[in-house]
C-alpha cells in the first residue's frame, strides 16, 4: 500500500487537507487488483468554543479500480466510486480529558454501485485521554 497525506492551515481557525492511497493487491489463485481511497478535508479549530473542533470530509472509500488476470486488464462491472461524505464536531465534555465527537456518515454508492440507495450512518465517539 502506498498514501500521501497533507494539511496545510490556513489560519488558525481553518485548516484544509486530504490524502490519497492505493493498495496493490495480490488475489490468491485469480490476479491483481488496484483498490483507491482518498478524501479532502475541511476543519475549523476553536469552532464555537475554544478546544472544539468541526470537520467535514469527502472522499472515496477504497473502490477497486482495475483488475488483472493472466497478465490483461479485466472490465470492473461497477465502476463508480465508493463516495464517503461525513460531517462530525469534536466537544470537550463537562468532565476534563473527556471529549465527545458525533457525526453523520453519507455513503451514496454503496458497493460501487450510484444505482443501491443510499445509507446513512450516525456514529458517536467518546475518547478519554490520559
Amino acid at each position: 500500500s502506498y498514501g500521501v497525506q497533507v494539511s496545510f492551515a490556513v489560519s488558525p481557525r481553518f485548516v484544509i487537507g486530504g490524502w490519497a492511497g492505493l493498495t496493490k493487491a495480490n488475489l490468491i489463485g485469480f490476479g491483481e487488483a488496484d483498490i483507491w481511497n482518498y478524501a479532502g478535508t475541511l476543519v475549523f479549530p476553536d469552532f464555537l468554543r475554544k478546544g472544539n473542533v468541526a470537520a467535514i470530509i469527502v472522499g472515496s472509500e477504497p473502490t477497486l479500480k482495475g483488475v488483472e488476470v493472466g497478465g490483461s486488464q479485466r472490465t470492473v462491472l461497477d465502476r463508480n466510486d465508493a463516495l464517503h461524505i461525513e460531517a462530525m464536531y469534536k466537544f470537550n465534555f463537562l468532565v476534563p480529558n473527556l471529549t465527545l465527537t458525533p457525526g453523520i456518515i453519507w455513503l451514496p454508492a454503496i458497493n460501487q454501485r450510484s444505482e443501491n440507495d443510499d445509507v446513512f450512518i450516525g456514529v458517536m465517539r467518546t475518547t478519554y485521554s490520559f
